[in-house]
């Protein structure tokens, strides 16, 4: 968040305004009920239909004079003021106005809040304020931020069994813990290994992980059980992806003769024994991706290494019978490719500023983010939500970390960046319930965010 100053003359009180959706406050320690932060921020654009209001003040609200109508909303296309339902919330210092009925899409408003607010001790706003936001399509989303206190990061998460189940810990110790809202976690047991992915199928939680136990299964999420591979020998597990009948993992295996290690594929039919799916992975293959079913076929997506690099699509509506599609870079890039989904009628797959999507899983085409040359994308993890995919991530700027990123697309093909994501960390992972969407960071601060607010 940042801060604002204002500035106490001798016989006037100057509001100084530097730049958008700076609101005036008061000097820390001073006793002037003052705004200290406001979102959105002045001049926001693209601010989801449905957003909260909210406003940080420097002194605790009195929350009898927290009404309605300390909110006044205007649209700007006519310069009328309109009635928008809502519910207004005082937490402490914070004032909230919880919008019932969504803004109009593309549509700027002016919000001003009223100088009869006051705090605690009865200071009043010395002077209303003012400052404007424009409205997007109807599809973004709001992410609010709530802490936990365990795990203190998420590394990954997923919903099943009417549940949040997440990896995580604090940097010494792992854990697998369950959510039933994604706020209020239960740890259940204590991790030897990294887990790199998770899914609940058939009635059981299944995760995959590094050495020394790749997979592992339990029906409760308390007593885990090794699944069986016997003939082959997996190292780590990267991906799962499943459908009524079998679910496919993918990863890496070390040959028995210790020779090398290799990309690895494998099946099974009840989450415990496990053969291993026979694939000609590519030969110039540097990084397995991951694996989603479409709802006919399942797609793994992997790439090749360097400058002038592929990436490959492998396909099987069976699990046993796979075939491969080429997308050749057409330029002298590299565009690493680390998480795929898919809403049945269009596949994604995103990594790093060039999104690909296809409606067949065979012909591909990509959109690439426009950034500058010096700004590049780590996307972690993308869904589909019912409505729109979601991609998550981080991007870095000059080769120097520069926050956490969130794309959306209805479509697949046209992608926008999410500009309401209140963090400077790295989103690892996102799962959606169904009613809510929550977003695992890798820092250990014990945060995660979550939406619709």
């Amino acid at each position: 968040m940042r801060y604002f100053s204002l500035v106490v003359l001798i016989s006037a009180i100057v509001f100084i305004i530097i730049g958008c959706g700076k609101a005036p406050v008061t000097e820390s320690g001073g006793d002037i009920f003052a705004i200290v932060t406001i979102n959105p921020v002045d001049g926001s654009d693209e601010v989801p239909i449905g957003s909260p209001i909210r406003v940080t003040f420097s002194n605790t609200i009195d929350s009898s004079s927290a009404v309605k109508s300390v909110f006044e909303f205007k649209l700007e296309s006519n310069s009328r003021i309109v009635h928008v339902a809502g519910e207004v919330i005082v937490s402490d210092n914070e004032l909230i106005f919880i919008p019932q009925d969504n803004f109009l899409i593309h549509e700027q408003y002016s919000v001003t809040l009223s100088s009869r607010l006051k705090s605690v001790a009865g200071q009043f706003l010395e002077i209303e304020y003012t400052w404007r936001f424009s409205t997007g399509d109807g599809t973004g989303y709001y992410w609010g931020e709530k802490d936990i206190t365990s795990p203190l990061f998420v590394h990954v998460m997923e919903w099943g069994n009417g549940k949040f189940m997440a990896f995580g810990g604090d940097a010494i110790d792992y854990v697998f813990a369950t959510s039933p809202d994604g706020f209020t976690w239960q740890p259940s047991y204590n991790m030897s290994s990294i887990v790199h992915c998770m899914t609940f199928w058939q009635s059981k939680y299944i995760i995959g992980c590094f050495e020394p136990t790749t997979i592992l299964y339990s029906d409760d999420g308390l007593v885990w059980n090794a699944g069986q591979t016997d003939g082959f020998y997996p190292i780590m597990i990267r991906a799962m992806a499943s459908n009524d009948d079998i679910l496919v993992a993918i990863g890496y295996q070390a040959y028995v003769d210790s020779s090398g290690i290799y990309y690895l594929a494998m099946k099974s039919s009840d989450g415990v024994n496990w053969t291993e799916a026979a694939i000609d992975f590519p030969a110039d293959t540097s990084t397995i991706g991951d694996i989603c079913w479409t709802g006919s076929e399942f797609v793994i997506v992997m790439s090749s290494s360097g400058f002038d690099s592929n990436t490959y699509f492998i396909t099987s509506s069976n699990g046993t019978d796979w075939s491969t599609s080429t997308v050749p870079s057409d330029e002298d890039c590299c565009y690493p490719v680390s998480a795929i989904a898919s809403s049945g009628d269009m596949t994604v797959a995103v990594g790093s500023n060039r999104f690909y999507y296809s409606d067949d899983n065979i012909h591909w085409s990509y959109t690439d983010i426009d950034m500058s040359s010096e700004t590049y994308l780590e996307m972690r993890d993308v869904i589909w939500d019912g409505s729109k995919f979601i991609a998550v991530g981080r991007k870095s700027v000059n080769y120097i970390y520069g926050g956490a990123v969130v794309y959306t697309s209805v479509d697949g093909k046209y992608w926008r960046e999410s500009f309401l994501v209140p963090s400077n960390d790295t989103f690892s992972s996102i799962a959606w319930s169904g009613s809510r969407l929550i977003l695992g960071t890798s820092a250990f601060d014990g945060k995660i965010f979550y939406s619709p607010y």
